[in-house]
């Protein structure tokens, strides 16, 4: 008993000493989808949580929820693709690579008109305001992703 008490008392104070707490796999400042939005580029690669599946595209998003969708396979015959993304899991945080395509359209406000389903506009044919807009979806080509959930070290 004393032992244990003393060992877990030697734990809770190496804890305070280094002073550094588990923060989560995405830090608080990293970029978000919806700044890249306001500087109209993406980057080739972004730190985001994985969501789900969707024909296609694998969903992923960032800390405020804003999503953004990576084409993963050529079509619903490509096997191979299907096997790649087969480890991923929901709600743990990957370091993306893709190259930007275009966007999911899903409100125009040139025109001012809901799209449903979205519309897809490819990079030479977006406008400004279709890629600053809230409700519009960047869409990438996957080119790799890795778990950055290891990247902190949990004392």
């Amino acid at each position: 008993m004393n032992k244990f008490f003393i060992s877990l008392v030697s734990f809770f104070l190496t804890l305070f000493i280094l002073g550094q707490k588990y923060n989560g796999d995405i830090e608080q400042n990293e970029p978000r989808i919806r700044d890249y939005k306001e500087k109209k580029n993406f980057p080739e690669e972004m730190k985001l949580f994985y969501k789900s599946k969707e024909s296609d595209y694998i969903v992923f998003y960032d800390l405020d929820g804003n999503e953004a969708l990576y084409q993963y396979r050529r079509n619903q015959f490509d096997q191979d693709a299907d096997y790649k993304i087969s480890g991923l899991k929901e709600g743990q945080a990957y370091r993306v690579k893709g190259r930007w395509k275009g966007m999911l359209v899903y409100y125009n406000p040139i025109i001012k008109k809901n799209f449903f389903p979205p519309e897809y506009f490819s990079l030479q044919e977006l406008k400004p305001e279709l890629i600053q807009d809230r409700n519009n979806k960047p869409v990438f080509v996957l080119v790799s992703f890795e778990s950055v959930g290891f990247e902190q070290v949990i004392y």
